[in-house]
C-alpha cells in the first residue's frame, strides 16, 4: 500500500534543513515541566497524552526523502506514544530534568517526534514533555493542547477532529509558490532591502555556538497599556519604535533591517491546528530623528500590515534570493505565558527548560507576566556577553518610558538613560569654576631649562638636546 505524503510547509522546512545538517542540536526542542500534587492520577494523565497522540495526526509525523531528494511528512498510523512512569526523589528528578531528559530527536528516524515521561515523588507528580519545533508551534502547546486538550482527555472527553489540518495548509502553500502574489511579494521584498542589509550586533566569531544567556528587564503592563490606549497605538508598535531606535543608535545606522515573527495563523481555519506555522519576516526601519516620536510609533501599524499582504514569499526565500543573512530578532508575544496547567484533580505548575548552546546573535522577545512586560534578550555567550545584552536591555526599557514620557518630541532627543542612571550623571555635573591658567608651548621648556637643564628633551634624528640646549637654540 503506498503511503501519501505532503509537502514540508516552508516554516518547517528551514528548521529540517538545520536540523538535518546537525541531527544534535536540541535548539529546536521545546520541553517544559509540570509539577502537580499527587492528587493528579498519573494513569489517567498517561492516557491523555497518548490519546492526543492518537487525535492529532502531526504528533505522529514522519519526515523522509523522496526519490527526487526532496523531504516529505506524513502522519504514520502504527506509531504510539509511550509513557513511562517512575518514582524518584525530588533532587534525583531536578538532576534528570536538567541533564538527561533533554535530548536530541532524530530527523529521519521512525519514531515520535514527542517525549512525555511521569514521575513520581513522596509529594508530587511530575509531568515531562518536550515536542520537536518542526511539528508545533506555541499555539500549538498553549493553548490547544495544554489549556484545551489535554485537560478534556484527561477526563475521559473525546477531541474534534481537526477540519483543516497543516498537512492541508502544506499542500496549499506548495501551490501558492507559482502564484502571481508570490511573485509580486518576491518584487516588493527585492526592491525594499535593494540598498539594507540586517542589522548584526555582537562580535564576529568563527564558532558562534556557545552557552545560552538572557537577562531581562520589565515595565508594569497597566501603565504601558493605558498609555497606548490614549495615545491611539498598540503595544507591540511601542516595542518595535523602541527595539528600532535602540538597534538603530547602536549599530550607528540610520536605516536598519531585521526579523520578527507572527503566529501565521491569519486564517481561521487555522486557530487550533497543531503544528508549526510561525514565519519570520522582515521589518525594515528609517530612524529619521526629525519625526514625531507618536508618528514613529504609528508608522510600524503600515510595516507590519505589509508583511501580512506579502506573506506569500516566504522568508527562507527570501535569503536565499538576496543573500541576506538575518541575525536580530525581535517578537511580540503579548501573551501571558502559561504558568499553569489546569486538570480536574489539580493545578501544575509549569517551568520552561533551557534548551543547550545556541548561536543567537540576538533575540528580544516581549512577553506579560505576572502585571508587567518582560523584555526578554537572549544571545549566545560566543558572540555577546551579558554586560553587552544587560547594556541593551536597560537601553530599551528607557526608551520605551521616555517616548511615552514625550511622545510630541523629536525622535532625536528620546534619551537611552533611565532615571537612575540620569541621576548618576547628573551628580557628576559642577557648578563649581575657576581660572585655567594658559601657558604657551615655549614656557614649560623654559622652566625645565631652570629646573632640569641637562635631561634629555628632543631626540631628532641626528642630534639629542637637553632642556638647556633646546631653549638656548630656540
Amino acid at each position: 500500500m503506498s503511503i501519501k505524503t505532503y509537502p514540508l510547509t516552508q516554516s518547517q522546512l528551514g528548521i529540517f534543513l538545520e536540523w538535518s545538517a546537525d541531527p544534535s542540536i536540541i535548539r529546536y526542542n521545546l520541553p517544559f515541566v509540570a509539577k502537580f500534587d499527587r492528587n493528579v492520577d498519573a494513569e489517567k494523565l498517561k492516557k491523555a497524552f497518548q490519546a492526543l497522540v492518537k487525535e492529532r495526526p502531526i504528533l505522529r509525523n514522519v519526515f523522509i526523502i523522496d526519490e527526487n531528494g526532496e523531504p516529505r511528512q506524513y502522519p504514520d498510523p502504527s506509531l504510539s506514544l509511550e509513557v513511562p512512569i517512575r518514582k524518584m526523589g525530588e533532587k534525583e528528578l531536578e538532576d534528570y530534568v536538567e541533564n538527561g531528559f533533554v535530548r536530541p530527536f532524530s530527523p529521519l528516524g521512525r519514531e515520535l517526534l514527542v517525549r512525555v515521561e511521569i514521575a513520581l515523588t513522596e509529594e508530587h507528580t511530575y509531568l515531562l514533555a518536550d515536542f520537536h519545533h518542526s511539528i508545533v508551534d506555541g499555539i500549538s502547546c498553549a493553548p490547544n493542547l495544554t489549556q484545551m486538550d489535554l485537560p478534556a482527555l484527561y477526563d475521559g472527553k473525546s477531541l474534534e477532529k481537526e477540519a483543516y489540518s497543516i498537512y492541508d495548509y502544506a499542500v496549499d502553500e506548495q501551490t501558492q509558490l507559482s502564484s502571481q502574489r508570490y511573485a509580486d511579494a518576491k518584487e516588493y521584498y527585492r526592491e525594499k532591502l535593494s540598498d539594507v542589509d540586517f542589522a548584526d550586533f555582537g562580535n564576529a566569531t568563527l564558532d558562534p555556538w556557545g552557552r545560552n544567556i538572557r537577562c531581562s528587564s520589565y515595565i508594569d503592563a497597566d501603565t504601558v497599556d493605558e498609555w497606548c490606549a490614549a495615545n491611539g497605538t498598540q503595544c507591540n508598535l511601542l516595542f518595535m519604535a523602541a527595539f528600532s531606535y535602540v538597534l538603530s543608535l547602536m549599530c550607528r545606522e540610520e536605516k536598519i533591517a531585521y526579523y520578527t515573527i507572527n503566529h501565521g495563523r491569519t486564517d481561521r481555519k487555522l486557530r487550533t491546528a497543531y503544528g508549526m506555522f510561525v514565519k519570520s519576516v522582515p521589518i525594515v526601519s528609517t530612524v529619521d530623528g526629525k519625526a514625531r516620536v507618536i508618528d514613529f510609533i504609528k508608522g510600524f501599524r503600515s510595516e507590519l500590515f505589509n508583511t501580512i499582504r506579502n506573506g506569500a514569499y516566504p522568508f527562507n526565500h527570501l535569503c536565499r534570493d538576496l543573500h541576506k543573512t538575518p541575525t536580530v530578532e525581535f517578537g511580540f508575544q503579548g501573551l501571558k505565558i502559561q504558568e499553569t496547567i489546569t486538570l480536574s484533580d489539580g493545578v501544575g505548575e509549569v517551568r520552561q527548560l533551557t534548551q543547550g548552546r545556541t548561536k543567537s546573535n540576538m533575540s528580544c522577545v516581549i512577553y506579560y507576566s505576572e502585571g508587567r512586560y518582560e523584555i526578554r534578550l537572549r544571545s549566545s555567550d560566543a558572540i555577546n556577553s551579558m554586560e553587552s545584552l544587560e547594556t541593551v536591555s536597560r537601553a530599551l526599557k528607557a526608551a520605551v518610558e521616555n517616548m511615552m514620557a514625550d511622545p510630541e518630541a523629536a525622535l532625536s532627543t528620546i534619551s537611552l538613560m533611565g532615571d537612575g542612571e540620569r541621576r548618576r550623571v547628573e551628580a557628576m555635573h559642577t557648578t563649581c569654576q575657576a581660572e585655567v591658567p594658559v601657558k604657551l608651548f615655549h614656557e614649560p621648556i623654559e622652566r625645565n631649562a631652570v629646573l632640569i637643564p641637562d635631561r634629555t628633551a628632543l631626540i631628532a634624528k641626528d642630534k639629542t638636546l637637553t632642556f638647556k640646549e633646546l631653549n638656548e637654540e630656540a
